[in-house]
């Protein structure tokens, strides 16, 4: 279901990419191109370390888990994907690439730049995922009450601006030992979001789920 998300957000960017939003509202396009490409060959490494039962960070392996039990719900699927690649994945790919461009400008307007995408899709990915996955999502993000797209939003902004955060420490770390701990925190604080998530069952809600998804869209 995480890829489903990861795929709608990712036909978003591609629209403001052909619209020319991208080039006029982003520092580096080329840089953006290039995290996008490299944050999404993370993803992928991960779940096909998951399938071949290699260790993979704890945050992932709650999520891949969870999605795996008979007692969840589409938006804990979601929220435990979305935490996972942002807040475990995203300091580590940052800090990679690097926080300011060749004349020493800091990059987080671009960072920033990119909550707009996430705005401009969230519906659309809440649709989807209510359309294929599990009708139960419409009940804690309706359609027509943007209050609630505001608080999932706003989660996801905080942490985006904690990634930001991390980067920067694992950049600024003073020896291999000091980024070591930086990144176990990282990883902590992801897998400790995500027992969170993950807490809450449905027992039996596997069954309709599935009875659901077998129908196909709109019940097709």
């Amino acid at each position: 279901m995480f890829a489903t998300t990861y795929l709608t957000l990712t036909k978003q960017l591609f629209e403001d990419v052909q619209s020319g939003f991208v080039d006029e509202h982003y520092l580096d396009p080329d840089y953006l191109y290039t995290e996008d490409a490299l944050f999404a060959n993370v993803y992928l490494r991960t779940a096909k370390a998951y399938d071949r039962g290699d260790e993979v960070a704890e945050a992932w392996q709650i999520a891949f888990d969870t999605a795996a039990r008979d007692d969840t719900g589409a938006v804990q699927d979601m929220l435990l994907g979305i935490n996972a690649h942002v807040q475990n994945d995203m300091p580590f790919v940052l800090a990679a690439l690097g926080l300011q461009t060749p004349e020493g400008q800091t990059r987080k307007p671009d960072h920033d730049e990119a909550n707009g995408t996430l705005n401009r899709s969230y519906e659309d990915v809440v649709a989807e995922v209510r359309e294929r996955f599990d009708p139960a999502i419409g009940i804690s993000n309706p359609a027509g009450l943007p209050a609630d797209d505001l608080l999932g939003l706003e989660l996801v902004r905080t942490w985006r601006e904690n990634v930001w955060r991390n980067a920067e420490k694992l950049l600024n770390a003073d020896g291999k030992q000091e980024q070591r701990q930086v990144a176990k925190r990282i990883e902590d604080d992801a897998a400790a979001t995500a027992e969170v998530i993950a807490a809450g069952a449905l027992p039996g809600y596997g069954a309709t789920r599935e009875t659901y998804c077998a129908a196909g869209p709109s019940g097709d």
